[in-house]
């Protein structure tokens, strides 16, 4: 028999998140309102800051192969891709082209996933002792919700200032 292995983490947390946003994108494109769109600027957002600021640095820890390398450096600009596919997609008035675009991101946003979870997350979690990486995935967790916050946070700043005028 083969040995039981724990679902990872930070594979487990980011497939999850990126789902939320992919079902965002999808009901923004069947015709819901428009906070759909804010919310998934807001996970993509706290996403990209938390893979800035822990997970890449993170990779400065383990040797990785030159392949391994050129996706994690193609990666570090995906988030930016994303935030601005959900401005085009915000701007799209007719319902076709609207639905285009979300299946196009929805495209883009699993693709990274799967990359991040199959080919990236892996190469950290084998060469790193156990203890280090659990560390990370509990700061790349913390700088996650931090950023999640901080963006609610700016969210709802904007409403009452103009609910205000």
């Amino acid at each position: 028999m083969g040995a039981f292995r724990e679902e990872d983490p930070l594979a487990t947390l980011l497939a999850a998140e990126q789902m939320r946003v992919v079902e965002c994108v999808l009901q923004f494109a069947a015709g819901d309102r428009a906070g759909h769109i804010a919310e998934a600027r807001r996970i993509v957002r706290a996403l990209g800051d938390a893979e800035t600021n822990v997970l890449y640095p993170a990779f400065s820890r383990v040797s990785v192969r030159p392949e391994t390398e050129r996706l994690l450096d193609d990666s570090r600009d995906n988030r930016a891709q994303q935030l601005a596919a959900l401005d085009v997609l915000a701007h799209k008035r007719s319902p076709r082209l609207r639905k285009l675009a979300a299946v196009e991101l929805c495209d883009q946003i699993n693709h990274h996933g799967i990359q991040h979870v199959s080919l990236l997350i892996p190469v950290l979690s084998s060469q790193l002792p156990r203890p280090l990486y659990r560390s990370i995935c509990q700061a790349f967790k913390t700088r996650y919700e931090g950023g999640l916050d901080v963006h609610a946070s700016q969210r709802s700043g904007v409403e009452e200032r103009s609910a205000s005028t």
